[in-house]
Formats: C-alpha cells, structure tokens, sequence
C-alpha cells in the first residue's frame, strides 16, 4: 500500500505542476510581453481590492528591490554544471574506493563470525553449565544433610 500512496502523491504533485503549466501556456503568459502585461493586468482587475491593500501593507515591502538582489542565474548554472561534471568525473574513483571499504568491512565481519565458537559450541556451553550448577547444588544439600546426621548422632 506504501508504494501506491507515494505513486498516487506522486501523480497528484505531477499533475498539478502539468496543469499549471498547461494552463499559464493556454493564457499566453510566456508568448510575448504584451500579452503577459495584458494577462497581469486582468488579473489585477479581478482580484479584489482588500486582497490587493493587504498584499501592499503586509507583502510587499518585505519583498526587496532588485538593486539589492545580486542574483546572477547564469552563474549559478554554471557552477552547478561543473559540480554535476566533477562529481561525475571522479565517480569510477568514488566507486572503486567503495568497493575497497566494502570489501574491507566484509573481510574483518567474516572474520569475526570465524573466530566466534561454533553455534553448537555456544548452546551446549550454557547447557554444561546449567548441569555443573545442579550437580554442585545436589552436592552441596548432601554434605549439609551429612553434616546434619553427624551432629544428631553425638
């Protein structure tokens, strides 16, 4: 059931983010920029004007100006492309020094496991013990009972 929902999650993220999409394309937001003005200020229209007073007192003045956002997305991209490629050119590295590790930990694991005593070994240890505790008991109530007898014959 685990697998369903999170395809189902899945699908309903997917289909709203297509929709979306689909819908921005039908209204020409990205065709040029007089349509996206001419869209911009429809929207303006129909949104009421107590949404639109509560987004200027509350919204927009904690959103900054962009002389202060000093975002250059070109960069960014590019840092993320070498990143991406120095990743993927160090991978044979990465994964032949995994498999090292990996052979390691399962080397000194296998030899752990072969230094234990056997599985038969251990479970008759415990066994023996319990019999050596019982025998030193039944000798130990039988020289308390012949201690008995002694005293009661002087």
């Amino acid at each position: 059931m685990g697998k369903f929902t999170k395809l189902l999650w899945f699908g309903t993220r997917a289909g709203i983010a297509g929709g979306a999409v689909y819908a921005l394309n039908e209204q020409r937001v990205w065709s040029s920029d007089t349509d996206t003005r001419a869209i911009y200020e429809r929207a303006r229209q129909t949104v009421p004007q107590e949404v639109a007073d509560f987004s200027q007192t509350y919204i927009t003045p904690y959103v900054p100006s962009k002389k202060y956002l000093h975002l250059d997305l070109s960069q960014h991209w590019n840092n993320a492309v070498l990143a991406t490629f120095g990743f993927l050119s160090r991978l044979p590295e990465l994964t032949a020094d995994a498999a090292q590790y990996t052979a390691a930990l399962a080397t000194q694991a296998m030899a752990a496991v072969a230094d234990a005593a056997p599985l038969e070994e251990q479970s008759e240890k415990p066994a023996a013990a319990a019999q050596d505790s019982v025998a030193h008991k039944h000798q130990h109530e039988n020289l308390a009972n012949t201690e008995d007898q002694a005293s009661d014959q002087k």
